[in-house]
């Protein structure tokens, strides 16, 4: 089977569940209330597990499942990109990885003036800037970068905008969407010390046993984010001919490259870009269209699936490194 892990609570769990049920996969559990695993309902050889973001992220940088819906800073913070697809951004879940100080610190106003905090520190506290964050990873390399070394991470495993206040860090670096959090904690992002804008992703892992029944299965869940994604673009057009005037309009839907035109004995559908539709339908009516209906779908489905086509190319190049 596909396994695909979910968000298992919060926002980014009602988000996900919104967002494949708005495309037309709704997810069905055995209704306990306290469910850890489901699937995607009309949908073959699935099975969905729900999980903790982060540790959605760890399996799919170890292959133990197939896809999975977590935030870009959990993939970063592991150092699992390159073990990771992403078919699709989600448009939500979004935050961004900073570095914090106190209020106080006024004259902290860049990344570099932490090289001489921290070697003041040293020398009037006799030991390292601490630093208090669950992002280890990232909070490194984003130091590395600035040249700077003389601190000491403390790992925290939650609370981390409290560390300064309850003496434990004199920094932290955290994940924020709305920063009510750290102003309630007296602190602030230095201005250039957003480290990483993170989003929720649907990701694909590299390192499982892609079989052709998940690859099928996973073409299907494919083809309805493109195809919802298509007809947020789009919007159909039903019209009609006026007496004589078919020739003129099928010019006019080809000109003005209207998509999937249909030509019937008394009418046309086609679509057309959403940005275009009051223009073109000015333009259909001089020609000589009659009644025209224009109408939004749930979904505009096609023969080709651009996603999964992207997917088994990298697939296959990442097989055959």
């Amino acid at each position: 089977m596909l396994t695909i892990a979910l968000p298992s609570k919060g926002r980014l769990k009602d988000d996900t569940e919104h967002y494949f049920k708005s495309i037309g996969l709704t997810i069905k559990t055995d209704g306990s209330g306290r469910e850890y695993t489901g699937y995607f309902s009309g949908l073959e050889n699935n099975r969905v597990l729900f999980l903790q973001a982060s540790e959605i992220a760890r399996r799919l940088d170890d292959g133990t499942i197939d896809c999975g819906v977590t935030g870009l800073d959990l993939i970063a913070e592991r150092r699992a990109i390159d073990n990771v697809f992403t078919y699709k951004q989600l448009d939500f879940g979004y935050a961004d990885l900073i570095f914090a100080v106190p209020e106080t610190w006024i004259d902290v106003h860049s990344i570099a003036d932490l090289d001489d905090i921290m070697f003041f520190f040293r020398r009037n506290h006799g030991m390292r800037f601490r630093i208090a964050t669950k992002y280890i990873n990232l909070t490194t390399d984003f130091l590395k970068q600035h040249s700077i070394s003389d601190y000491r991470i403390i790992e925290s495993q939650g609370a981390t905008e409290g560390a300064p206040a309850a003496g434990v860090a004199e920094a932290v670096v955290d994940i924020t969407s709305t920063g009510s959090t750290l102003r309630a904690n007296a602190l602030k992002i230095i201005p250039d010390g957003v480290m990483l804008k993170s989003q929720a992703l649907f990701l694909g892992s590299y390192q499982t046993d892609w079989n052709t029944q998940k690859l099928s299965t996973l073409r299907r869940i494919l083809d309805f984010i493109t195809a919802h994604k298509r007809a947020s673009i789009y919007k159909v057009l039903h019209g009609s001919f006026a007496q004589g005037a078919k020739s003129d309009v099928m010019d006019c839907l080809i000109s003005f490259k209207a998509q999937d035109i249909h030509i019937f004995d008394t009418g046309f559908v086609c679509l057309m870009d959403t940005i275009r539709v009051h223009s073109f339908t000015e333009i259909l009516r001089a020609s000589g269209a009659d009644i025209i209906a224009v109408s939004e779908c749930e979904n505009i489905f096609r023969s080709e699936s651009e996603l999964f086509d992207d997917f088994l190319e990298s697939l296959n190049k990442k097989s055959s490194a």
